[in-house]
């Protein structure tokens, strides 16, 4: 019993029990919590709810208050991951027209917005766009995380090719899904292969994009 209340006495120690209405806190620690063990490790296989409440200095038991199993948590860290991702390429695309860029010019931010994101949390990416964790999750949601992206950069499209008359018919989604392609190509070799001399990873992005949307030079150059 002594042994017992030592244990407790010593969690407690290690994190502050949350004031009463705060319990939103200590989810986002949760999450936080597994998000950095994804970081370390390079790999979701790092996230188990023991590891995560051993991170966070909590009870086990703790964890499942806001998070029943490992699934509903990782459902939770691929939601706020492409949230952080969503807003990152936003905000790129919104300094690109604040300075006066078209559609092409917000189409590369974002781009590169991705690559950055890509190549400085490689084990956030790897979450998001590699392995199996998506594939794993039953909840539909996993599937639809990403969409908003896809939209938005064949949106992007649109308005470029609307001032191109001879691919007026051209598939923006389609040609989406081929930049998506090409840009997680770049990302994915560059963080899987890095003994090998590769060029800067934005300019082979916007190379493949350029091959992919051949734009116009008057009004779309750089």
């Amino acid at each position: 019993m002594r042994r017992a209340i030592r244990s407790i006495e010593g969690l407690m120690t290690k994190r502050q029990r949350n004031a009463r209405g705060e319990g939103g806190q200590l989810r986002q620690d949760i999450l936080g919590a597994a998000i950095a063990l994804i970081d370390r490790a390079g790999s979701s296989e790092a996230v188990s709810l023991r590891a995560v409440a051993k991170e966070v200095g909590i009870a086990a038991p703790s964890v499942y208050a806001h998070f029943p199993d490992r699934d509903a948590l990782l459902l939770a860290v691929l939601q706020q991951l492409f949230d952080e991702l969503i807003a990152l390429r936003s905000e790129a695309e919104e300094r690109a027209a604040a300075a006066g860029g078209g559609a092409w010019q917000q189409l590369r931010a974002g781009a590169f917005a991705t690559v950055h994101f890509g190549l400085q949390r490689p084990g956030h990416y790897k979450m998001l766009y590699e392995g199996r964790v998506v594939s794993g999750l039953s909840d539909p949601m996993a599937a639809a995380f990403g969409r908003p992206i896809q939209l938005r950069v064949a949106g992007l499209i649109r308005e470029i090719l609307e001032g191109m008359p001879e691919r007026e018919n051209d598939d923006a989604e389609r040609l989406a899904l081929l930049i998506w392609a090409g840009t997680h190509g770049v990302i994915s070799l560059q963080i899987n292969k890095p003994t090998l001399r590769w060029p800067k990873a934005t300019d082979l992005v916007e190379d493949l994009m350029r091959a992919v949307i051949r734009p116009a030079n008057s009004g779309v150059s750089p």
